[in-house]
């Protein structure tokens, strides 16, 4: 997600964290497929299964504020650019949270951290 998902805009940045909260119920899935694949006696090899552990604990690792996500993602917000929340407001106007950060986010992206598991859309998470 940090290279193919595109944030110009607040709809694109409620996208973003709708994606996000699907990683729950896709991992759900995949272990769902590896406990099946399991019961049919089809197992990936240890060192396959000790480089994805690694991997995932790398990924952990920062904690919530320095996850490739996180910090993708208000790389991604602080690129775009002042008048382009894609709502029809000026970003950074007078009493957004925009305007309280110099401008930095437009006052409909604000709304985007709402968003929960629930309200993502329906269908396998990607």
């Amino acid at each position: 997600m940090t290279q193919t998902q595109q944030i110009d805009d607040a709809t694109d940045a409620e996208h973003y964290i709708a994606r996000l909260g699907e990683f729950p119920r896709k991992i759900d899935q995949v272990i769902e497929g590896l406990k099946l694949r399991e019961s049919k006696g089809i197992v990936p090899p240890k060192f396959a299964v000790e480089k994805v552990s690694d991997q995932i604990k790398g990924f952990l690792a920062p904690g919530p504020k320095g996850n490739t996500l996180t910090v993708s993602f208000k790389e991604k917000l602080d690129k775009i650019p002042v008048g382009q929340d894609g709502r029809g407001d000026a970003r950074g106007a007078p009493g957004s949270r925009g305007a309280r950060r110099g401008g930095k986010r437009g006052p409909g992206i604000q709304h985007a951290g709402r968003l929960s598991r629930n309200a993502a859309p329906e269908g396998d998470a990607q």
